[in-house]
């Protein structure tokens, strides 16, 4: 009987536990492939009704040869699972010295990269 208690009153303790998640904002992303660094961006914090912002992406040709633009980042909720969020980013239409057109974000690690429409890439992301 006291084992049965001690389990219930473990069990009702847990339900009332607050769950905290990893903020992924306002940090600093690198992202590469096997082969180096491809490229660097900050994630914003967006506020409550903003979905959409302009910022800044550091492109790598190689280790030192760097170069950098601007694209939007959009907050997009998944279909699947609304309480997971990731990030569709579009690079500026002028930037020639990239083949890259469109990025999704998944925090905290994972990044698809797509190269004029018809292939993409995965990346491995830190911060």
């Amino acid at each position: 009987m006291q084992k049965l208690f001690l389990i219930l009153f473990f069990l009702f303790s847990l339900k009332n536990d607050v769950v905290h998640t990893k903020d992924h904002k306002n940090l600093v992303y690198t992202c590469a492939d096997e082969n180096g660094p491809v490229l660097e961006f900050f994630l914003p914090n967006f506020k409550d009704n903003e979905i959409k912002k302009e910022i800044s992406l550091k492109f790598y040709k190689t280790n030192k040869d760097t170069f950098t633009g601007n694209g939007t980042i959009e907050k997009k909720s998944s279909p699947i699972d609304y309480s997971y969020t990731f990030y569709l980013i579009e690079i500026s239409k002028n930037l020639e010295n990239t083949e890259i057109t469109q990025i999704e974000f998944f925090p905290p690690s994972h990044m698809i990269v797509t190269k004029n429409k018809s292939s993409s890439k995965s990346l491995v992301c830190w911060h």
